[in-house]
């Protein structure tokens, strides 16, 4: 539905918030931290990776399903 700003004014960059279970996204979550005009991307867990703040940032609060679609 209509629950989030207008389209044109939405942030004009990638946004993604997940767990490490897959390689791609500690990736991603680097990638975010080298290039943040482009890319928004945090954990909100870490099981299957070791934790490391310094190369992958604070993990961050977990976000619904609906409140990601109003960024």
């Amino acid at each position: 539905g209509n629950t989030g700003p207008q389209w044109e004014n939405k942030t004009s960059k990638a946004f993604w918030r997940g767990r490490d279970s897959r390689q791609e996204r500690l990736d991603l979550v680097e990638l975010s931290r080298k290039q943040p005009e482009i890319i928004d991307a945090a954990l909100t867990h870490m099981f299957f990776f070791p934790k490391d703040p310094e190369k992958y940032g604070e993990l961050v609060k977990t976000i619904s399903f609906f409140e990601f679609f109003k960024v």
